[in-house]
C-alpha cells in the first residue's frame, strides 16, 4: 500500500485511477460528439424507421409459440438412443435451424429468432 494524502493509505489500483484521471483530459459533453442529433426530427437519436420498429416491439402483445417445442419433440422421438447426448443436442439444433420459421419484419436490418411475430 502506498502512503496517500494526509496519512490516508491507497491501494496501487486507487493510485492508478487517480493518476490516470489527472493525465486524461475530460471528455467533451455528448452534445459535442459527432453523433449528436442536429435536426429536431432526429431528437433522441431515432429516425422514423427506428421509431416504427420500437413502437411495433413495445405495442406487441406477448404470446408463446410452440413451434420450437414441436420440432424438438419430434426430433427426440425419432432419434431416441441413436447418438450420444452432445451429438443429439447438436443434431436437434440443426433440425430447429432447418425447420423453424424465421420472422423478418419490414425495415429490419438485423434479424434474429424472437418468434413468429415482433
Amino acid at each position: 500500500m502506498a502512503s496517500g494524502v494526509r496519512g490516508h493509505v491507497f491501494s496501487p489500483y486507487t493510485l492508478y485511477i487517480i493518476l490516470y484521471s489527472m493525465l486524461i483530459p475530460e471528455r467533451a459533453p455528448k452534445s459535442a460528439s459527432n453523433f449528436a442529433p442536429t435536426i429536431a426530427s432526429n431528437a433522441g437519436g431515432m429516425n422514423e424507421r427506428i421509431r416504427r420498429l420500437r413502437s411495433q416491439s413495445v405495442e406487441a402483445e406477448p404470446s408463446i409459440s410452440i413451434e420450437r417445442a414441436l420440432i424438438t419433440t419430434g426430433f427426440y422421438k425419432s432419434n431416441d438412443g441413436k447418438y450420444s447426448v452432445p451429438v443429439m443436442r447438436a443434431l436437434n439444433f440443426l433440425e430447429i435451424c432447418k425447420h423453424k420459421t424465421i420472422y423478418i419484419g419490414e425495415d429490419e436490418l438485423i434479424v434474429g429468432e424472437r418468434g413468429p411475430r415482433p
